[in-house]
């Protein structure tokens, strides 16, 4: 059987901290059903766009481009976001309708289409299935970074406000 992802009831948030110093980690536990060590997850920055005022309008677009890329399979577990945008989006598989509302535009592509090799984007981080949970319904992925982000990389992900 495939794996089956919930998505998170709230925002993961991982500190500024973390990601500039080199030989971080951080284990996040998803609830997943079927999940084994052939998985992974893919952590993006959301990098600041002033047009977009915030985090959630600049998720509800990368969920729209992942949904229209089929990057968000429709058996997602939305139990934490019935009758929400999110579900609206995916069910929809991102329609403008759905977008309705949504201030940001969403990308051309899916956040899985990177440029670089393997479709990651180099500032993403790519996590490792580490365990599972006895009742085999969470998964826990690993992440680690063992580099130093460049400056062009840190200006990109932490701009200076003035």
């Amino acid at each position: 059987l495939p794996p089956k992802v919930t998505f998170m009831p709230n925002v993961l948030s991982v500190g500024v901290r973390t990601f500039l110093n080199p030989g971080w980690r951080q284990e996040i536990t998803l609830e997943c059903t079927n999940c084994s060590k052939l998985n992974r997850i893919v952590v993006q920055p959301v990098l600041p766009d002033d047009a977009c005022k915030g985090l959630t309008q600049q998720s509800l677009a990368a969920i729209a481009a992942a949904a229209r890329d089929g990057q968000v399979p429709l058996t997602v577990g939305l139990e934490h976001h019935e009758n929400s945008k999110i579900e609206e989006i995916i069910r929809t598989q991102g329609s403008e309708q759905s977008m309705i509302g949504v201030f940001c535009a969403a990308p051309p592509q899916g956040p899985c289409n990177g440029q670089e090799a393997f479709g990651i984007d180099p500032l993403s981080i790519v996590g490792t299935f580490a365990s599972t949970s006895a009742a085999g319904n969470e998964a826990v992925f690993m992440l680690e970074s063992e580099r130093r982000l460049l400056a062009r990389e840190r200006q990109g992900v932490f701009p200076k406000h003035s």
